[in-house]
């Protein structure tokens, strides 16, 4: 009788720590796979340079570009992301989990968490000068990053730009 109390407190203890044990190595998974947020101009290279062959020379060529303009495309990011109330980027978050949900990428994704918030006119203006500073150093970036590629990769680029987005 005593034998069978263990067993069977031994199986329940096993059913409960089971699904513990997975979950728990679920998350380190997920938390090794995801790793450090990448810079964001690391992040807009990648973008446009999407499906080129970059040698290991022009690599080696936009790494000083990717440390020069990516904290300072950062700092323009965490002004941006500080002109909203936390109520605001608790919406925002929720319309960008949704539109994620809803196989939205990229663009879509972006006007999406924006949609869920209507700044007032302080923040609008606000926002308005730090999209102009962001969009005025993405335009710096991107000539540094056309300076490092060769004529016919700039050519592949200015198609893709052409093309439409899915």
């Amino acid at each position: 009788m005593k034998m069978g109390r263990q067993w069977l407190l031994l199986v329940m203890v096993l059913l409960i720590a089971c699904p513990i044990l997975a979950a728990e190595k679920k998350s380190e998974k997920k938390a090794a796979k995801k790793g450090p947020p990448k810079c964001p101009a690391e992040q807009r290279i990648e973008q446009w340079t999407t499906g080129l062959s970059l040698t290991d020379e022009q690599k080696a060529k936009l790494a000083p570009v990717k440390k020069e303009f990516g904290p300072k495309l950062a700092e323009l990011m965490k002004q941006r992301q500080a002109i909203y109330t936390p109520e605001q980027i608790a919406a925002m978050a929720e319309a960008r989990k949704a539109a994620a949900k809803e196989g939205k990428k990229g663009r879509d994704l972006y006007q999406a968490a924006n949609a869920a918030v209507t700044p007032n006119d302080e923040q609008a203006a606000k926002l308005a000068e730090v999209r102009k500073e962001i969009g005025k150093l993405e335009k710096d970036l991107r000539a540094a990053m056309m300076d490092v590629l060769t004529p016919e990769q700039k050519a592949e680029i200015k198609t893709a730009a052409k093309k439409p987005a899915n």
